[in-house]
């Protein structure tokens, strides 16, 4: 996205807007794909001696949990300002990789389906949100369990 100096004015905003292939702009990362075009929208202005840019990128994810590898679908609606001194021997700024490096900056560290997903099973790979599985591990732990109980009565 290019901002031309010359059209920047104190009194009003420039609008630039665009869509955005997520593939060709290396948007795409493990757990999270766009599932379409991203629309993006920057409002630019003179505001004293710096170009002030305000932005938003709006678009629809397909994320992946890290704890029960299921997908589900979310849409993503992020803001953002930027702001350059300018400088008399610029004649445009190019935004994108700016806008691309806040976007980037914005996605969640660890992707959950929800807070409280519980994740697989280790031994048998059930999705535990679904129950308890029914692998050997859960009747070790009732074990374990009925034990502790009965150590701590003894005590």
């Amino acid at each position: 996205m290019r901002v031309d100096v010359a059209r920047l004015s104190e009194d009003r905003e420039l609008e630039l807007q665009e869509t955005w292939g997520p593939v060709e702009r290396d948007l795409n990362a493990p757990g999270l794909e766009f599932d379409g075009p991203l629309r993006v929208a920057v409002w630019v202005k003179k505001d004293g001696g710096v170009m002030a840019a305000r932005i938003r990128v709006e678009g629809t994810t397909r994320l992946t949990c890290a704890r029960c590898t299921v997908e589900f679908g979310s849409s993503l609606s992020h803001s953002f300002r930027l702001v350059y001194p300018i400088d008399a021997a610029e004649k445009q700024w190019i935004l994108d990789d700016h806008i691309r490096e806040e976007l980037i900056l914005a996605y969640p560290a660890r992707i959950m389906c929800r807070e409280d997903c519980r994740g697989l099973c280790p031994r048998c790979g059930e999705d535990l949100n679904d129950g308890v599985c029914r692998c050997k591990r859960n009747e070790n732990e009732k074990c374990r369990a009925k034990n502790r109980k009965l150590t701590l009565n003894n005590s």
